[in-house]
């Protein structure tokens, strides 16, 4: 278990790669939602910021001011009206908007330019700051700045601020600086609306200088300024936002990634089981297919391959067993043809001891000769049947293959077979245009060997039948006689090499038992089957068929 636990957690292992690639996907994922949704709301609470400058400012817009200083209408350049227009608090009329004494009737100081509410706006329009009263005229506005604190945005002055294209304060006195000089210059000149950022009085406001009037004759400039505490407080609330969520998103991350990279590889688990548990004497076992994706195909192709793996282990098996069987008749058929061999020998090395041991007769030289040569006879014969069985299994069999007349070729076997058994003859019927193409010698051969042991085994008063037929499948050709017949049991094995019936009898008769052998082995290089049907005291038949040609 522990040792299965390492092997999943090494950095070989491809769970845990799937896992850190995945958390690196999604951390990656993560930083870059995080960078678009901070620049998101860092423009969002801009574009809130602009919109209310422009709300601010909207209204000099229309002319400037009406009751201002300056280039204002119905006053001259450099022109302030005299102390005693002002209105009976001591507040200045127009772009000062400030009064002396407190409201009544509820109602708050308001800044009136051009005849409009500076501080009034619709419900929902965005941030809007009230600006701070001033119970005096410039002297005491300067000391209510001085004594301030100049990092409090709540302390500035925020009021829209006039300029004439000389750049000089349209408000009373001509008291009001430029909070940007070079953003009034371009707004001036280029009479282009410019949105800026600037430092006054150590705090950063957004500013909006705006050529007045929107259309007609260029009459000045106003610039309006708002702080950007709040927003950049708000800005800093989301930082910290996404910082404390990092480390939640990069656990889920991982926890994510191992479950989902756990369930994913869940079919590789099974089919590394299924492979443990398979072996060579087991290869039946199947991979489970579950759905259609990449590991389903994986499963039918593992599959597809335990098919092919099964089919060559049973082909391998078989091909050993038949080995074992090649093993086992070349062992039988060695010491077989030893044995065979052996008689002979044995027979001929007798007769010429005796004939050397002592001084026979002629007629004791006679009948040693006939034994020797008798015995030579049966090796030859011996001889010829092994060769022909080593060319079979050289597969050098039907070589040299010709249109043989059948009739004609079975005619000259049963003269010979029945010359040598002291028969009458056989019974032949050859159908017309019989043909077969094979080697003449071994096809001969064949006849040979089973009209030898037709002869061989049935009463001289029998009949030997041999017929040559077409059928739809080729040529077939029936050796029938009235023997003894054959025993089941050993039916099966005839056939086989050095494989005898009756071991005493046939031996007697100088039968090697590679008769049969041959016969099977010569049809077979010729495409063909050999058939033996027999039955005890009624006869044999042994069928040959050959396929068209």
């Amino acid at each position: 278990m522990f040792i299965s636990v390492m092997r999943v957690l090494s950095p070989r292992s491809l769970r845990t790669r799937l896992v850190i690639w995945n958390t690196a996907a999604i951390v990656v994922l993560f930083l870059g939602i995080g960078f678009l949704l901070r620049s998101i709301i860092d423009n969002a609470l801009v574009n809130s910021v602009d919109r209310e400058l422009f709300f601010r400012t909207n209204r000099f817009m229309d002319g400037g001011p009406r009751n201002g200083g300056g280039d204002g209408p119905g006053m001259g350049p450099g022109e302030d009206r005299a102390p005693e227009q002002r209105n009976p608090e001591g507040a200045r009329p127009g772009i000062d908007g400030y009064v002396n004494n407190p409201p009544e009737n509820g109602q708050s100081g308001q800044e009136d330019i051009g005849g409009q509410n500076l501080n009034h706006r619709p419900q929902g329009e965005g941030p809007s700051r009230k600006p701070a009263r001033r119970q005096t005229p410039l002297a005491d506005e300067k000391a209510a700045i001085a004594t301030s604190d100049d990092t409090n945005a709540t302390n500035l002055d925020l009021r829209p601020r006039l300029f004439d294209r000389k750049m000089k304060s349209l408000a009373p006195f001509g008291t009001d600086e430029p909070i940007d000089k070079d953003a009034l210059s371009e707004a001036l000149y280029k009479r282009t609306t410019k949105l800026s950022f600037a430092i006054w009085n150590g705090v950063r406001v957004r500013l909006l200088s705006r050529p007045f009037p929107a259309s007609g004759e260029l009459r000045g400039v106003v610039q309006a300024p708002y702080p950007m505490e709040d927003t950049e407080r708000a800005a800093g609330d989301v930082n910290r936002a996404l910082i404390y969520m990092f480390p939640v998103a990069l656990l889920g991350a991982i926890w994510a990634g191992w479950a989902l990279t756990g369930r994913v590889l869940r079919p590789v688990s099974n089919i590394v089981r299924t492979a443990d548990e398979l072996g060579a004497n087991d290869l039946s076992r199947r991979l489970e297919i579950v759905g259609q994706d990449e590991f389903a195909l994986l499963s039918y192709s593992l599959n597809a391959l335990l098919g092919r793996l099964q089919l060559s282990f049973e082909e391998q098996q078989q091909l050993v067993e038949r080995l074992e069987r090649v093993v086992e008749q070349q062992r039988r058929f060695t010491a077989d043809a030893s044995h065979e061999l052996k008689t002979p020998l044995t027979v001929i090395q007798a007769n010429t001891s005796l004939s050397l041991s002592m001084q026979p007769s002629i007629e004791d030289y006679h009948n040693a000769m006939e034994e020797i040569d008798e015995a030579a006879r049966i090796m030859s014969r011996l001889v010829n049947d092994l060769l022909v069985l080593a060319r079979a299994d050289s597969n050098l069999l039907a070589s040299d293959r010709i249109k043989l007349d059948i009739g004609k070729l079975l005619g000259r076997a049963v003269a010979v077979t029945c010359l040598k058994s002291d028969r009458s003859g056989a019974e032949i019927q050859v159908d017309p245009d019989v043909e077969l193409w094979g080697n003449e010698d071994e096809i001969y051969r064949v006849f040979v060997n089973l009209l030898g042991n037709a002869c061989r085994y049935t009463p001289q008063d029998s009949m030997i039948s041999v017929t040559a037929s077409k059928v739809e499948t080729g040529l077939e050709i029936c050796f029938v006689d009235n023997g003894p017949g054959v025993p089941q049991k050993d039916i099966a094995h005839l056939g086989e090499r050095f494989y005898r019936v009756n071991d005493s009898r046939t031996r007697s008769e100088g039968g090697s038992g590679l008769g049969l052998s041959i016969c099977k082995e010569i049809v077979g290089a010729h495409g063909g089957t050999m058939t033996i049907e027999s039955k005890l005291r009624v006869g044999t038949t042994v069928t040959l068929h050959f396929p068209v040609q």
